[in-house]
This record gives C-alpha cells, structure tokens and sequence, in this order.
C-alpha cells in the first residue's frame, strides 16, 4: 500500500512538473509575441518620409488633400490622397476658393502603401464624379471597440429609372493589399414600394446600420443627393504641406 502512494505521489509530481514547464514555455512564447509585436510597432517603417517624396514627384499640392491612416492594420500608416479634377481629369485647385457642389466635376480617392524597400504600391483608387453614375461617398471610419482600427466605408445610393439599389461595404486591406471586408449590406427596391410591408424593415435596418457607422466617421468625398433631390457634397480639406509636418 505504501508503495502504491509513493507511485501515485511519484506521477502526481511528474505530471505537475510538466504542466509547470507547459505554462513557462507558453508565458516566455507570449512575451516573446509581445516583444516582436512593441518592436514592430516602434520601428515602423519612416513611411511619411517616403510618401513625401512619393508624393511630390506624382501629384500637385493645390490640388490634393492628404491624410494618413492605419488602412492594413500592421502598424504602418497609408497615405490616402484625395485629388481634385477638371472635366477633362487635369488636376483641380482644391482651395482658394475652395470646390462647392456646383463647379465640382469629379475626383479620385488614392490609397498608397510605402514598402520597407521604399517602394510604393497602390490599393485602391476610387473615382467620384458629378456624372449620375459615379455619384458615391467614401468615409473613413474607425472602430473604437477594437482598438481604433481603421476602415473604408463605401456608401452608394443608387437610385436610376424608377429603381433604388443601395449598398454599403466596410473594409480594410490584408498583408498583401487585397481588399478585407469587414461589413457590408445591400438592399434594392422599386419607387413607390419604399412603404411597402416588408420593404420597410430592410430599408429601415440597412439605413441605420450605415448611418451608424457615417455618423461617427470622417468624410473623404461626397458627392450624392438627398432624399428631398438636394445634392449632398463634403471633402476633407487638410493640406499636404500639414499632413507631412504633423
């Protein structure tokens, strides 16, 4: 009998050594995690640098807004720039005076991602115009409940012939700079049949879930009407020259 509790004390005293060694190996794997993860994050790559020169060599600082944003969520900013254009694409004065409803014709929305080789490459470039079938609005969210990350919101009520399709994709961009969605919705109808049973509660719920995500976003473009046929347009305005030096 006295020989059987020594096993079992014996193999109790194994089997807790193992686990102690298991959590030790797992707490140092953890740190080890962390370490690399700090490390990344306080030795990005100098990608505003690399923007400016980018940026200088590409675009025209008149006719640009620029802002920067964490679109990959690796730690590294994109540069995202928003050019204003003439009717016939030639960049446009985006300020003094500013552009208002009336002399807008169109604009891309650029997004940019700096390589630790100093490279640029691109993600994405949306194209807004006055011209019914381009109308659209682009925002920039960020999702405060996870850890501030940040999105592109794409908003497009179409409404053309009697017919309303409306849609709205919530994304970011992976590792290899393909598009991620992270939320999207869509839900069409036919004029007249907006009250319709049925149709309400999905145009309802569509409407509140992307008005909740404009409502605590940043316009990049808008160029759209509202429900009263009054045409809706915003920009961000922040000039290069102050996006490089913040």
């Amino acid at each position: 009998m006295n020989r059987l509790i020594t096993v079992l004390k014996s193999a109790m005293f194994r089997n807790g050594m193992i686990c102690f060694i298991a959590l030790v190996l797992i707490f140092s794997s953890m740190r080890l995690l962390a370490v690399n993860v700090h490390a990344e994050r306080q030795n990005p790559v100098d990608s505003h640098a690399i923007y400016k020169d980018y940026f200088y060599n590409h675009y025209q600082d008149n006719s640009c807004s620029v802002i920067f944003s964490d679109l990959t969520h690796d730690g590294n900013d994109e540069m995202i720039i928003l050019q204003m254009l003439e009717e016939d694409s030639t960049p446009k004065n985006i300020r003094d005076p500013a552009v208002t409803a009336e002399d807008f014709k169109a604009a891309e929305l650029i997004v940019l991602r700096a390589k630790p080789d100093n490279r640029i490459s691109e993600l994405s470039k949306t194209y807004i115009a006055s011209q019914h079938s381009n109308w659209g609005q682009i925002y920039l969210y960020k999702d405060n409940a996870n850890y501030n990350r940040a999105y592109l919101l794409n908003f497009n009520p179409y409404t053309m012939g009697g017919s309303s399709h409306y849609s709205y994709s919530l994304y970011y961009f992976s590792e290899k700079g393909k598009p991620v969605i992270f939320d999207e919705n869509k839900v069409s109808f036919v004029a007249g049949e907006k009250d319709r049973a049925g149709n309400r509660e999905k145009i309802m719920g569509f409407e509140q879930s992307v008005q909740e995500y404009i409502k605590v976003s940043k316009p990049l473009i808008v160029y759209a009407e509202d429900e009263n046929g009054k045409t809706v347009f915003d920009y961000f305005d922040n000039a290069p020259e102050s996006a490089f030096t913040e």
